[in-house]
């Protein structure tokens, strides 16, 4: 024991690596590692795409890695209109050799039960049947199965729900009768488009599986100017992203996460509590919209378990741990459907209980389609509102109840959830991406809002301000995305 000193990160008493200078332990120099090839593939993404923030692509990878370690399933959607970068970002893990395309997910794609005398050659049985043991399926459109007629939808996600838990039987009428049954772990990683907030009410119902990550960054024109300048390269380019992340995933192996602190724990079960609350479905009648059942408040456990594997897996591909944090508050955020998110931001932020005309002023959504969310959200005991006079036509004004706002994420702003409105991240610079493992940049924690004082929300200056997407600020001090 004596040979033994403290690693030089951890202090864990290590022996050191054969040829390290300090002792440092083997889970830092994995780490180390790790860190580098993540940093590597970065600037592979950032090289062909308009990457001002790389966080979803960490968060894609963190979703790999969190299904090859030990625990339940990762289960994300990426969200974001066409062109948003959304596919790009997941198209590379699809030659990962565990992973496994689904253009279509339907009972029959997952499990197949055609007769014997009329299968293929080549048939795979079905992609679970790929899957085995285990795998992830990747699927670059899922807004496919939210638009199928609401029958057959419904059972395509009840099917999901039993195949996250890890088993699956499929009864058929094939050669008199029998039962497909898998049994595995399954990942799923995908894209979908903003319209899956539509159908939040759906999948809720059928037990939330699923946790999203929107991708908000609102510089469209540089998307285009980028992929204009990779015309005729796009396959050079898929090639050495898809080399890059293979180069970031090859050493996650299957081990047990690390354990949770008290104060990790304490984190988690806090911002998945807020979460499910505040995603929690209200059904309604598709037809009449009136309340079909009253809700009961969806319980933490599973998202609370997900964050965790979820974060376990970012570290892995060598993130620290303020983005890996980062990356698990903004996606138990971005679970919320963003028309309601856009109401608690305003409630929370105002200073009187606001009249209904107010919030459909404050979060651009329209007169018609407002009292809708707010009833629900007076439903669920998330707002409270009264009443302002006797008559009958008298205007509700609405206030954020209490317990929300104690409840409410410390950390968190407006940039951790993509409304529409506010940009997930202040925009950085393509040709110096910030450091995976540095602190926030001082434009970060900027509020949304302009600056009462008429100072730069920066640096405090006073002269040639500008008003760039509601923010009081100079053009110098707000990097590359800001510009309109």
């Amino acid at each position: 024991m004596s040979d033994l000193k403290p690693c030089v990160k951890c202090q864990t008493p290590t022996a050191g690596r054969s040829g390290v200078g300090v002792p440092t332990c083997e889970n830092c120099l994995h780490a180390d590692e790790s860190g580098d090839r993540l940093a590597a593939c970065l600037e592979a993404f950032t090289k062909w795409l308009w990457l001002p923030d790389t966080d979803h692509v960490v968060a894609a990878l963190g979703a790999v890695a969190g299904n090859i370690l030990e625990g339940d399933p990762v289960w994300m959607l990426f969200v974001g209109p066409p062109g948003s970068g959304k596919t790009e970002a997941i198209q590379p893990l699809a030659r990962l050799p565990y992973v496994h395309q689904a253009a279509t997910l339907t009972e029959p794609a997952l499990l197949s039960g055609v007769p014997k005398k009329s299968t293929e050659a080549d048939a795979t049985g079905g992609l679970l049947r790929q899957v085995g043991d285990f795998g992830i399926i990747l699927t670059k459109d899922f807004s496919g199965v939210l638009s199928m007629h609401r029958d057959q939808r419904s059972a395509v996600l009840a099917a999901l729900r039993e195949v996250f838990d890890g088993e699956w039987s499929r009864p058929v009428g094939t050669g008199g009768g029998k039962v497909l049954h898998w049994k595995g772990h399954a990942g799923l990683i995908g894209a979908v488009t903003p319209s899956v907030d539509r159908h939040s009410a759906v999948m809720g119902a059928l037990g939330e599986r699923f946790v999203l990550y929107r991708i908000n960054d609102l510089t469209s024109e540089k998307k285009a100017e980028r992929a204009l300048a990779n015309f005729g390269d796009e396959r050079a380019m898929r090639d050495e992203l898809a080399a890059a992340v293979e180069h970031v995933l090859e050493v996650v192996t299957v081990s047990q996460p690390a354990p949770l602190t008290a104060d990790e724990r304490l984190r988690l079960v806090k911002v998945a509590s807020f979460a499910v609350k505040a995603r929690t479905a209200v059904e309604r009648d598709g037809y009449s919209r009136s309340i079909a059942t009253i809700p009961e408040f969806e319980h933490a456990t599973r998202l609370a378990k997900q964050l965790a594997q979820l974060r376990a897996g970012v570290l892995a591909v060598g993130a620290g741990e303020e983005l890996a944090w980062r990356i698990v508050t903004k996606t138990a955020l971005d679970s919320i459907p963003r028309l309601r998110w856009r109401v608690l931001v305003a409630l929370r932020d105002a200073e009187h209980p606001m009249k209904t005309s107010d919030l459909s002023e404050a979060t651009d959504i329209p007169a018609k389609t407002i009292p809708e969310h707010l009833e629900d959200l007076a439903l669920l005991r998330l707002i409270d509102r009264e009443k302002v006079g006797a008559a009958a036509n008298a205007p509700w004004v609405h206030r954020l109840a209490a317990s929300v706002r104690d409840a409410w994420p410390e950390t968190v702003d407006e940039k951790c959830q993509g409304s529409g409105v506010y940009p997930s991240e202040t925009q950085r610079k393509q040709e110096n991406p910030p450091s995976i493992n540095s602190p926030n940049p001082p434009w970060d924690d900027i509020s949304q809002e302009l600056r009462a004082d008429g100072k730069c929300a920066v640096c405090d200056g006073t002269d040639n301000l500008d008003v760039v997407r509601g923010e009081t600020t100079h053009a110098d001090c707000a990097p590359g995305g800001w510009v309109a």
